[in-house]
């Protein structure tokens, strides 16, 4: 069965099965083209995402790839009702409202805030983190794959695995400059990134360009997880920035001092006071017995491993009239350069940190590197610490199984 579709090239003919019909195409994206479309057999309008077939892969295995996500319902993501194949394999989709993102920010009303940006970025990130729960990871996330109405974005090919720099960490920080930029098009490399951002974007002050550069930054080296940047951009909304990056905290209700607090309970009778010691008594019970509920509870304590502690030589007797000289503590004086150990395997990480003279920890983290391999470490390589100082990294325990 034929049937004429009408798309951005004019009419032509595209063989159908009987049940859906191919209408209007709505955008086309790397992966495919989405139409609107007609379910004939319950006689209602849906979305048609139709794969390109310039690609190696075949009909059956986007089938299989659609199939293995069809059973995924979320708010944020386009739910596969049905799939099937015509001029190419095609997935049906509930209709929605909206547009695709990368048409929505050519329009000339497109002007979204540093803090609406922000909020959409959090939005995206917080799904991909709940896809992650249900093994679905490496779809694009960046404005070519998403679809907004209001204030919401949905993903819309979540099936097909995207480019490196479309996906994950990566994908997330590059469509947070996709949407303070207004523009689609993604730099190839950060140092031209950064220069967009100094030099364009008037409507941020120095320090919000800072913080928005220092978390790109971050992801660029592999220092960030999606859950890490979520809490960062959630803590630019929370108040105003100062220069060095931290957030003014402003208490609710101002405290009364002290001296005034003991005057108050010294004028109140002798009932308030008892009942007043009887409350701090029954609090300190429940608190003991919690803090041992919370200690049993840990199963993951951080592992720490230190250097063995150096052998300390006693002073050794000097002939009268001769300064007794008093060897200086070790580390004294003594710096180093902080090694890069982000994308070494922990035993390689332990080892260049014993080498170069530093203390260590490291924690297990679920992450989508791969499993023993560090992605993070809280002191910048290149930076200049005293022999001996405590470094913190990270080693991934890889993706959610």
């Amino acid at each position: 069965m034929l049937n004429k579709v009408i798309s951005k090239e004019g009419w032509r003919m595209i063989p159908i099965d009987e049940r859906y019909q191919f209408g209007e195409e709505l955008f086309s994206s790397p992966t495919g083209s989405l139409f609107l479309g007609t379910d004939v057999s319950l006689k209602r309008q849906v979305f048609l995402y139709l794969m390109d077939k310039k690609t190696t892969t075949t009909d059956e295995e986007y089938m299989r790839m659609m199939a293995g996500v069809s059973h995924f319902a979320h708010p944020h993501f386009f739910h596969i009702l049905d799939m099937g194949s015509s001029e190419g394999a095609f997935a049906v989709m509930e209709k929605r409202e909206g547009v695709p993102l990368s048409q929505f920010m050519q329009q000339e009303n497109f002007n979204l805030s540093y803090k609406k940006s922000i909020e959409l970025v959090i939005q995206v990130g917080k799904a991909v983190q709940d896809a992650l729960e249900e093994r679905i990871r490496g779809y694009s996330i960046t404005a070519d794959n998403l679809w907004i109405y209001r204030n919401q974005v949905m993903v819309i090919n979540y099936w097909t695995e995207g480019e490196r720099h479309h996906r994950g960490v990566l994908g997330l920080v590059h469509l947070l400059y996709q949407l303070l930029t207004k523009s689609p098009t993604i730099p190839d490399c950060y140092e031209k990134l950064e220069d967009v951002i100094r030099g364009n974007l008037n409507q941020l002050t120095p320090v919000e360009k800072g913080a928005i550069l220092r978390i790109i930054r971050r992801a660029y080296n592999g220092q960030d997880s999606i859950s890490s940047i979520i809490l960062e951009l959630s803590s630019l909304l929370q108040g105003p920035l100062i220069a060095d990056n931290h957030i003014d905290r402003i208490p609710t209700e101002p405290q009364a001092p002290k001296k005034d607090l003991q005057q108050r309970l010294l004028k109140r009778p002798k009932t308030s006071i008892l009942v007043f010691l009887l409350i701090i008594v029954l609090v300190a019970v429940w608190g003991k017995s919690y803090w041992k509920t919370e200690e049993a509870s840990i199963l993951e304590p951080p592992v720490t491993v230190e250097e063995p502690a150096e052998k300390v030589t006693p002073p050794v007797a000097v002939a009268d009239g001769e300064p007794e000289k008093a060897s200086p503590p070790a580390g004294d004086g003594v710096t180093l350069d902080v090694p890069n150990l982000i994308g070494l395997t922990k035993e390689d990480a332990e080892k260049l940190s014993l080498e170069h003279g530093l203390h260590y920890q490291f924690f297990l983290e679920v992450n989508e590197r791969q499993q023993g391999e560090v992605f993070k470490q809280d002191i910048p390589a290149g930076s200049k610490v005293e022999k001996e100082t405590q470094i913190t990294f990270w080693v991934s325990k890889g993706p959610n199984p």
